[in-house]
């Protein structure tokens, strides 16, 4: 009950400050941490390849559903892609985070937006929300649920030699 609660709060209040981004739209510039230290810079990493954002929450049930999937494109192609998760900071600890990813051996770049700023730049309505940023720093996915369209995005990507 607390999650929903939770979760209906993070969708209601969000639309009040931010407009989603739509395909085409300039993404705006991510600057943080992860939780293990590495900085994220979006216009850098944009610089040697796309970037892909998955909004997410340790309790949001879809989200999990999605992870493994997004850890495996990850491992498998990190040469083409960047994958960052931002998790929304809402009703959530870095120790969730981590217990959660330590409980399911997953390893991914996350980002505890702890604030809500990188929420609202974003225009995130709720989770999990993806949102694939090609190269020239346009959005060229948005999603509320994980879409095959990032697996034939990621096949069409040429090799890195």
């Amino acid at each position: 009950m607390k999650n929903i609660l939770a979760f209906m709060l993070f969708t209601l209040a969000i639309p009040l400050f931010a407009s989603p981004l739509k395909v085409g739209d300039k993404a705006p510039n991510l600057v943080s941490h992860t939780l293990k230290g590495k900085a994220i810079n979006l216009k850098e990493l944009l610089k040697e390849k796309p970037v892909y954002l998955k909004f997410w929450a340790t309790w949001c049930q879809y989200c999990q559903a999605e992870m493994p999937h997004l850890a495996e494109l990850n491992k498998n192609h990190s040469d083409k892609i960047a994958i960052i998760t931002v998790n929304v900071g809402i009703n959530d600890s870095v120790d969730n985070i981590n217990a959660y990813f330590d409980r399911n051996n997953l390893s991914l770049d996350t980002v505890f937006d702890t604030n809500g700023e990188i929420t609202q730049n974003f225009g995130v309505l709720g989770t999990p929300y993806h949102i694939l940023i090609d190269q020239s720093g346009e959005v060229a996915l948005t999603s509320f649920l994980h879409s095959d369209k990032i697996d034939a995005y990621i096949a069409a990507l040429p090799e890195k030699e």
